[in-house]
């Protein structure tokens, strides 16, 4: 399953929101929140290749360092086990 973000954003992020609204702009944002089950250990160390290589392909093709007004982002991905809530627990509490 992928969606948009379904956590609440981190303090940093409601900073630099409340800055923009501040100057009357927009902060270009971005989040993908997926749950994937792998069959072994093994399979999860490939993901983990293939999307760094994907992720590095797209910086590679995208990444100008000489763009005229060009703006520097972050890009950070995480890959970690699944907690499981007790049964009746809110997903986003």
């Amino acid at each position: 399953m992928v969606a948009g973000a379904r956590r609440p954003a981190r303090p940093g992020r409601r900073r630099a929101d409340h800055g923009a609204d501040r100057a009357g702009k927009r902060v270009a944002t971005f989040a993908v929140d997926a749950d994937v089950r792998f069959a072994s250990a093994t399979d999860r160390a490939a993901f983990a290749e293939e999307l760094a290589a994907a992720v590095a392909g797209l910086v590679s093709r995208y990444h100008d360092e000489q763009a005229p007004g060009g703006r520097r982002h972050r890009v950070v991905l995480a890959l970690h086990p699944s907690v499981d809530l007790p049964t009746g627990a809110a997903e986003d509490s």
